[in-house]
């Protein structure tokens, strides 16, 4: 089973709607988490309920994580939206290289979160 690295900024890090995905991968000893890092080149915006990271001068925070390369294509291509939504493609990180979904231009109905770090909206919580 071919492995390739992951990283994460949004619904798929720990303790959000879609990290569920990559936990069962790890239960079942064909995914690990890997740790956390910071990536330079992107800029993160809110789109709703959900983050995109889009190409510009910014870092934002997330999540690497080994995982079969088959995941992608069966699973997380569809999760991401990808083609349409989302792009996907290969990113140093840390050394090492890492897919990233992301946008290529800011989305139109999208808030800039300045601070990188992207956590769901809650009645008490905010972003930046």
């Amino acid at each position: 089973m071919k492995k390739t690295n992951l990283f994460v900024y949004g619904t798929l890090r720990r303790g959000c709607s879609r990290h569920q995905i990559l936990v069962e991968k790890i239960e079942h000893g064909v995914a690990s988490y890997r740790g956390n890092a910071w990536i330079d080149g992107f800029d993160l915006y809110r789109v709703g309920d959900f983050p995109a990271a889009v190409p510009g001068a910014g870092k934002i925070f997330g999540e690497i994580y080994s995982v079969p390369f088959s995941l992608l294509t069966s699973q997380l291509d569809e999760v991401e939206g990808f083609p349409h939504l989302f792009d996907r493609k290969q990113i140093e990180v840390e050394n090492d290289n890492c897919w990233i979904y992301f946008q290529s231009t800011p989305p139109a109905e999208g808030e800039k979160i300045p601070s990188g770090q992207w956590k769901p909206k809650t009645e008490d919580s905010s972003n930046g």
